[in-house]
């Protein structure tokens, strides 16, 4: 409902007055194309809240340019991130060989590509790369250590 108000009371910056009723018209019309638009970000991608949006936005050009070039791409973390990051790879034509966890039984089972332990992974090297896609800062940092200790190059999607 305020939302026509502050439509109208826009006109007055841009020189373009709205009548509140008009103003209603077009804050339909635009919840309407925000709901369409949500939607087709959940369908493509996982997504629908606003900061994940915006951090996608900030982190996608950055996470396709740190891949290009790998042998080997795994996306530590097999949830709903993990995910995410694979189908915004993929959009991109990146190759993922796999979803990389620290423990195989919690994760659920995934059939789009393995999901493997990071201890059981012996090629480890120099066009190596990981995803670190969880959220959880305290158990990012456990991540990033575990990384680290192996001299893995990473980037982290939500840094």
């Amino acid at each position: 409902r305020i939302f026509s108000y502050v439509a109208q009371d826009a006109g007055f910056k841009t020189g373009t007055v709205m009548s509140k009723e008009y103003a209603e018209k077009q804050t339909a019309y635009a919840q309407s194309l925000m709901k369409i638009y949500t939607d087709t970000l959940f369908k493509l991608i996982g997504v629908t809240q606003g900061g994940d949006c915006l951090n996608i936005i900030h982190n996608y050009e950055k996470m396709i340019k740190f891949t290009e070039g790998a042998s080997k791409c795994y996306i530590y973390g097999a949830g709903r991130w993990g995910k995410t990051c694979l189908k915004l790879l993929r959009l991109a034509g990146q190759d993922v060989t796999a979803f990389v966890v620290s423990k195989k039984e919690k994760c659920d089972p995934n059939d789009e590509i393995p999901v493997i332990e990071f201890d059981s992974l012996t090629d480890i090297n120099e066009a190596t790369v990981f995803i670190v896609s969880v959220k959880d800062i305290g158990i990012r940092k456990e991540i990033i250590k575990n990384l680290k200790t192996n001299s893995a190059e990473y980037f982290c999607f939500w840094e």
